[in-house]
């Protein structure tokens, strides 16, 4: 039995009892026009996705601080998407070793320089949308971590006399 789509407006060759099936539920129609070819995909009709890159103003918060707004270099791509809000002369710095090296964003690629030549020339313009050098790079020193270095300093040397201490917790 030949059936068309409404979908996609196909024409199909199919069996009898899932032609009358479509044809009942509203989904498909008989016809008597040619099948409708569905070629295989040749080499090089496939895309590469490319990312989106933007600049955008995004809320932030911090669990001490309100919620404010801050400049971000946003990248999308395919159904995720990641931030970066650091100071413009790092956003494409790199690490190289012998045989390899990574991108210090958290994107693992460049950022075009357009992107990049925006971000610096908002970031320049408001100074109120950065965050500040302790929230880009904290350096927390509070009781709490005195405490887990001594504590971690005493296991260290238990583990090094040859026994384990007992934990708390």
């Amino acid at each position: 039995m030949k059936i068309r789509i409404l979908a996609s407006n196909e024409v199909k060759h199919v069996e009898n009892s899932l032609g009358s099936t479509l044809i009942s539920a509203g989904l498909a129609e008989p016809t008597q026009d040619p099948v409708t070819d569905s070629p295989l995909p040749k080499p090089g009709d496939f895309k590469i996705p490319e990312p989106k890159w933007s600049v955008i103003v995004h809320p932030w918060s911090h669990p001490l601080r309100e919620t404010r707004s801050v400049l971000f270099i946003q990248m999308n791509f395919m159904h995720g998407s990641v931030q970066y809000c650091g100071h413009p002369k790092k956003v494409n710095a790199r690490v190289e070793w012998p045989g390899g090296g990574r991108y210090l964003n958290p994107f693992g690629r460049p950022v075009p320089p357009e992107i990049v030549a925006e971000y610096t020339k908002q970031w320049n313009a408001h100074e109120e949308l950065r965050l500040t050098d302790a929230e880009l790079n904290p350096t927390k020193v509070d009781d709490e971590n005195r405490q887990r270095a001594k504590d971690k300093a005493e296991f260290d040397r238990a583990v090094a006399e040859g026994h384990v201490p007992r934990t708390r917790g």
